[in-house]
């Protein structure tokens, strides 16, 4: 069951993106826990949205009923690029931000 509060504060942002985006904390299909700033666009099916993910700059599709932690966040404070943190994989036994140093 989609939570009709998430709904109303998605729609919300959709009206007024130039006043609101909204900060999610979001798990992948592959379980990884993210947290997000998305800038709502429409709704693509019921419960799944387009938003433009901030931290990525790029269109997504984001289930509802994956998502917690749901609030809206004032535009005017979150930048492009900013808003995504995933947690750093292991490949091979090095850790990404080791592989990242090597380089």
């Amino acid at each position: 069951m989609i939570d009709q509060d998430v709904t109303r504060l998605m729609n919300r942002a959709m009206v007024s993106p130039a006043t609101w985006c909204v900060a999610i904390r979001y798990r992948d299909a592959k379980g990884r826990l993210t947290s997000r700033t998305i800038s709502p666009i429409r709704w693509t099916s019921a419960g799944v949205v387009l938003a433009l993910c901030l931290g990525r700059s790029e269109p997504r599709q984001f289930d509802l009923r994956r998502m917690s932690d749901v609030r809206l966040v004032a535009a005017a404070d979150v930048l492009m690029g900013e808003g995504v943190e995933c947690e750093r994989v292991s490949v091979d036994g090095v850790s990404k931000d080791q592989a990242d140093q090597r380089q």
